[in-house]
């Protein structure tokens, strides 16, 4: 079973429409991991476990995302298109919320209670063109996420601040302000 956020299914088949609602990045020192958080709007949640070594995976993969979706894509010019990327990013994030704390009232956690650790990174391409994000274990079930470029550079974001909250040094910053100890982003 995948669960595609942005449109739910089971076996291609589909069953509802849903959005994400919230995103929440935090660091846990005992699993020395991150936890991924996504709600929907019609309250399901997913809990993933993001692992140091997953996210040098992941980081490529999300620049490549950038880089090819959007105005910037069609831009030859390299120095042009970095800063065409750098100003959707910045009008990205101005709408983003990072101050309503994470609803907690979840109504179901398809995955179960317990994060799934991440371990296989997929990209592909929606039938509106839309950029999807697949993020499954290594066995059973995952998601895709149909990603807008607020979700984009939000997620982007989120995890760059998570990983320098953990003190993973080899995160980039995404320019955004790092976390104080114990305080997690939330987007709405």
């Amino acid at each position: 079973m995948v669960f595609r956020l942005g449109i739910f299914c089971a076996a291609d088949r589909v069953f509802n429409m849903t959005r994400i609602a919230q995103l929440q990045v935090s660091y846990s020192a005992l699993e020395d991991r991150l936890l991924l958080r996504l709600s929907t709007d019609n309250r399901l949640e997913f809990r993933f476990w993001v692992t140091q070594r997953y996210l040098k995976l992941l980081q490529p993969v999300l620049t490549e995302i950038v880089e090819s979706s959007g105005r910037a894509a069609m831009i030859p010019d390299q120095a042009t298109r970095k800063t065409v990327t750098e100003f959707e990013r910045e009008t990205a994030l101005v709408g983003a919320d990072f101050q309503t704390e994470f609803n907690e009232a979840a109504a179901s956690l398809p995955l179960g209670e317990a994060p799934v650790l991440l371990a296989r990174i997929q990209k592909k391409v929606s039938p509106t063109g839309s950029p999807v994000l697949c993020l499954h274990p290594q066995s059973g079930m995952g998601v895709e996420v149909v990603l807008d470029p607020q979700l984009l550079h939000s997620l982007i974001s989120l995890l760059s601040n998570g990983a320098i909250q953990a003190d993973w040094g080899a995160a980039q910053n995404d320019g955004g302000q790092p976390l104080a100890a114990g305080e997690s982003r939330v987007l709405n």
